[in-house]
């Protein structure tokens, strides 16, 4: 009964626990990039092929601007998610990279959803479209392998206020 069962070196647990925390964080992050980017696809379908008062919906301002807005979130997060996979691949340091991935991405995707929903109207609110079945699962991603309040607070700002930055 002395013996004791480990993986890995004593000692070395945290750091194990925390690379599949890592691996976990950023394919969760992939997930949601995944998702907003097909919402953004059907959103911007939809209000091209949608004709409404004599027009596209997409001639709409308030479209436009839904459809803009959700482009550039998913490019900013689309470029942060590819700067730290390369770190990763070159075997740094990505604890505080996989979090602030993970974070922006499962708040973005929320947003992204919730404008596509908008721009479909009814029928985006429909369980005969994805989107309504998004719109309820991805919002336990914000909660799944550590909550944006937790990244923010305990991981990102302990961060940044103990060392000089990123």
């Amino acid at each position: 009964m002395d013996e004791i069962a480990r993986i890995g070196a004593e000692g070395a647990g945290f750091k194990g626990a925390q690379n599949a925390l890592n691996a976990t964080r950023f394919a969760n992050a992939a997930a949601t990039l995944g998702i907003a980017q097909r919402c953004y696809d059907m959103m911007v379908e939809y209000a091209k092929g949608r004709v409404l008062f004599g027009g596209a919906l997409s001639d709409k301002q308030a479209i436009q601007s839904m459809i803009v807005d959700s482009w550039i979130e998913i490019q900013q997060n689309r470029l942060m998610m590819y700067t730290c996979a390369e770190k990763h691949d070159r075997g740094e340091e990505t604890r505080v990279g996989a979090s602030m991935t993970k974070l922006t991405c499962t708040e973005m995707v929320g947003r992204v959803i919730d404008r596509a929903i908008q721009i479909h109207g009814g029928a985006g609110c429909t369980y005969e479209s994805p989107l309504a079945h998004w719109y309820d699962t991805q919002r336990m991603s914000r909660i799944w392998v550590g909550p944006s309040e937790v990244l923010k607070y305990r991981v990102l700002a302990r961060h940044l206020l103990t060392s000089t930055g990123i």
